[in-house]
């Protein structure tokens, strides 16, 4: 009995709740919440793909733009349609990057760095560690997901 009370009791807080908010809020939008990367969990399995698509792949899955700084990679010999194979688990997408950055380039001269493009938007660039050291940039941050 006190549980089916306690229940309703909740259930009329809540109707009372919905019933007097302001409508003008109701036509607000409200900021999404983005979690980190750290809880956007991604697998990845194929026998061979470029780096590229690999790239645009995870671009599209998690929302956020994924560019290859296309002078760094040339100066460490490494193309954007460099292919390999994979096979990961789900994991957090930012070791998945890692992981790919690492089978594009086992010299481990490859990284990823996060900064607003042209239009304001935070977007994820392959650099190479060299490229990126010269420039002052920061490796491997932490990126939201949409």
């Amino acid at each position: 009995m006190t549980r089916l009370f306690l229940s309703t009791a909740a259930l009329l807080a809540i109707a009372c709740t919905l019933s007097t908010a302001d409508p003008a809020d109701a036509q607000k939008p409200r900021a999404a919440k983005r979690p980190t990367s750290r809880t956007f969990q991604m697998a990845l399995f194929f026998d061979r793909k470029a780096l590229d698509d690999t790239l645009f792949l995870i671009s599209a899955t998690i929302g956020v733009p994924i560019e290859i700084v296309g002078p760094d990679l040339q100066l460490q010999g490494v193309t954007k349609n460099q292919s390999f194979a994979l096979n990961e688990p789900q994991q957090p997408v930012e070791q998945l990057l890692r992981t790919i950055l690492l089978k594009a380039n086992p010299d481990d001269k490859l990284a990823y760095t996060v900064k607003p493009n042209a239009q304001g938007i935070d977007t994820v660039y392959i650099v190479s560690r060299e490229g990126a050291a010269k420039r002052g940039e920061t490796l491997f941050p932490e990126f939201k997901v949409k």
